[in-house]
């Protein structure tokens, strides 16, 4: 018998922190895209998914910082070592008036995306971003105005750099060209003084009132740079790449400055200039990740972000760099860990096996014996353990992971998934539908009859007698007594995850999005769609308490046995391979690019529906389709914002009111779903939930 139900999904408000702790890469894995040092030794830098880090001794140590929102950052920038803003995806400002203690999310009046701010002095500020969105402050940023400029839709503008507050410059990127435009009255018009054919140029500095650098690429995929001598009115470009993209400059004085890039190979480089920008030399070679921006203190101090997070710093002028180590930058297909200890594993690609021994506080690599794929590991204590991989690879280890024996599986098949009962009896299974069972700790594997070709993902050991197995097109069979049976689950889904609480009740999760919960042993199976494909794993605590990871930063959590899912803030849209929960609060979550990630409360502090606020403002039609009302039963004096977030935290709308207290907005292009609506006023910050059917 099946059943069919409809899950209910609540999402977690944006102003959540995430409980998610980085593990690898330190401090943090989301790719950095900029990064800027007001004071010799405080400095920032802003990445995607809202990523935004802060050091105050020099890049010794860096503190993750909640910035309230999940967009992509694009630059941080500095008018003074208090006032600071970072800017990004879908007309993100946010701004800090006490040196990046606090950050606030100001309204920009724009969904497009932004991509340079720049301001000449601390009142007056300058922020470009696509199609050709200029913006203007001349209240030290707090509020943000649209300079119309004619510019077109498909203008495409990547930075903005100001002598004075009158006199500025813009790098405009319009398929196929590019140019430099001037103004010479505060952005009200601009004029061009260099176009280019098959260019980009994307970022513009001066060094004083006469010299001025930008920037860019050109059509044959090689690094330009364009320099001025006459405060901008003319360019001409002095340096042509002979392999390589830049993406970012950094110059300490007219003379010397830092170009950084990546070559064909996707590996970082560094290059220096003594003589203004027309020779240049590479200081350090070993650099092998791609970088996007570079900053420059002083002539000696400088430092690097990129791609995984990656931070180096210089202290002598580029010649060498230290880098934030990372234990790996492999992605990370499983994680497993021995009972209620702190001991535990992940393992990954390029034969890839970590190990930690204080919960993951620190990680070390594990010499595997082999370059191959691993898939699934498993522990029967904390000394026997067992991984398996590609072409029919079993390795077993016995004293705790510090060595591993290749064991002889009788298969070439590719296997997907370990699991024992006690330190003698479990199984392999894998594609073309192999079963394996060892009753001697893998001395011997025996290969079972399982009436299908079909690929199988997953096992899950009961006791030593019943153990589950999944697959793909819906497969699903219990072994029990040494005889396979097959289950029907109900629908041709690629399963590819489960977990059991015991013989009877357990959960089996589906690529395409659906959960399956049996209470019987898997006679019958109750069916939920969560609706949200690509889900990687699942893992039960207890018999209400259950986790699913999957890709983009997904994790979701239920305390009522698989009916509701909570959607937890992560801090990443890194895809997640594998989940773990050593005890109720303590789990892991391993993935693309090295990531682990830990939390030690079950994943939130915010579990449940949120505390009734006082409304101030009433929401019309809700279930909606086309077009939403606001209406506030008091007239609000000066802005109020509105922004519609998907269930991923993503803004999707945004529109700002000014001196109203009926507001619509057009919600036809959103598409069908739950999201989250924030209203934001001068009197703080109202929320609420809005169903598009």
């Amino acid at each position: 018998m099946k059943k069919f139900i409809y899950v209910f999904l609540f999402f977690v408000p944006f102003t959540t922190f995430s409980q998610w702790i980085w593990q690898n890469p330190l401090p943090q894995g989301n790719t950095l895209t900029s990064v800027c040092f007001p004071t010799a030794n405080v400095g920032y830098a802003v990445g995607d998914f809202g990523t935004l880090i802060k050091t105050s001794d020099g890049g010794v140590s860096w503190t993750l910082i909640n910035t309230g929102t999940c967009m992509d950052l694009s630059s941080v920038y500095f008018a003074n070592p208090n006032k600071g803003f970072a800017i990004g995806a879908e007309g993100t400002i946010l701004s800090t008036n006490d040196g990046g203690t606090t950050w606030t999310i100001i309204p920009s009046g724009t969904l497009n995306n932004l991509n340079s701010v720049y301001f000449p002095n601390n009142t007056i500020g300058y922020i470009v971003g696509d199609s050709g969105t200029i913006l203007n402050s001349t209240d030290g940023g707090s509020t943000w105005a649209e300079l119309l400029c004619g510019f077109g839709q498909d203008t495409f503008l990547s930075s903005v750099y100001f002598k004075d507050a009158n006199t500025g410059y813009i790098t405009n990127e319009v398929y196929p060209g590019s140019s430099i435009l001037k103004t010479n009255d505060s952005g009200l018009t601009w004029g061009t003084v260099f176009s280019a054919y098959l260019c980009s140029l994307f970022s513009i500095t001066f060094t004083d009132a006469n010299t001025g650098y930008v920037l860019g690429n050109n059509g044959n995929g090689y690094g330009i740079l364009l320099k001025t001598t006459n405060g901008g009115s003319s360019w001409s470009i002095i340096y042509t790449a002979t392999a390589g993209l830049f993406h970012s400059m950094s110059f300490t004085d007219n003379n010397t400055g830092y170009l950084i890039g990546v070559d064909i190979n996707s590996n970082g480089f560094l290059m220096k200039t003594i003589d203004g920008g027309f020779n240049w030399t590479y200081p350090d070679s070993s650099m092998n990740t791609s970088l996007n921006s570079v900053f420059f203190s002083n002539s000696s101090t400088g430092y690097v972000v990129g791609v995984n997070g990656v931070i180096s710093k210089t202290n002598n002028g580029g010649s060498s760099w230290s880098t934030y180590s990372d234990v790996t930058t492999q992605d990370l297909n499983a994680v497993f860990f021995v009972g209620e200890s702190n001991v535990g594993y992940a393992i990954g690609i390029g034969g890839t096996i970590l190990k930690t021994v204080n919960g993951g506080e620190t990680w070390t690599i594990i010499q595997s014996g082999t370059t191959d794929y691993l898939t699934s590991l498993f522990f029967t204590n904390v000394n026997i353990g067992y991984v398996v991989g590609e072409y029919g690879k079993i390795f077993k280890t016995v004293n705790g992971g510090t060595t591993w024996t290749s064991l002889t599986s009788g298969t070439n098949q590719d296997l997907a998934s370990v699991s024992f009962s006690d330190a003698n009896n479990g199984f392999v299974v894998g594609s073309n539908g192999i079963i394996l069972q060892t009753t001697n700790g893998g001395t011997t594997w025996t290969k079972l009859n399982s009436g299908t070709n079909i690929s199988l993902n997953s096992v899950f050991c009961i006791d030593d007698n019943t153990a589950y197995v999944i697959g793909g097109s819906g497969i699903a069979l219990m072994i029990t007594y040494g005889t396979i049976i097959p289950l029907s689950i109900g629908m041709d889904e690629d399963l590819v995850s489960m977990s059991f609480l015991n013989i009877n009740t357990g959960y089996v999760v589906g690529r395409d999005g659906y959960l399956f919960k049996t209470m019987d042993g898997g006679s019958s199976w109750t069916r939920v769609k969560l609706g949200i494909p690509y889900l990687a794993s699942i893992y039960f605590t207890d018999i209400n308490t259950g986790y699913i990871a999957g890709l983009n930063g997904l994790i979701l959590k239920t305390i009522d046995g698989g009916t509701t899912w909570v959607q937890l803030p992560v801090g990443t849209n890194y895809d997640f391979s594998s989940v773990f929960f050593s005890d109720e609060n303590t789990g892991w979550v391993v993935g693309r690019n090295g990531t682990i990630m830990k939390t030690g409360n079950g994943g939130t502090d915010f579990i449940k529906e949120p505390v009734k606020q006082n409304t101030t403002f009433t929401l019309y039609p809700n279930p909606a389709n086309d077009k939403i009302i606001l209406s506030e039963n008091r007239k609000e004096n000066g802005t109020t914002q509105v922004s519609i977030f998907n269930m991923n935290g993503q803004q999707r709308r945004s529109d700002v009111f000014r001196n109203q207290n009926r507001m619509e907005m057009d919600v036809s292009t959103l598409a069908k779903g739950m999201y989250l609506l924030k209203i934001q006023t001068s009197s703080g910050i109202e929320t609420k939930k809005l169903v598009i059917q």
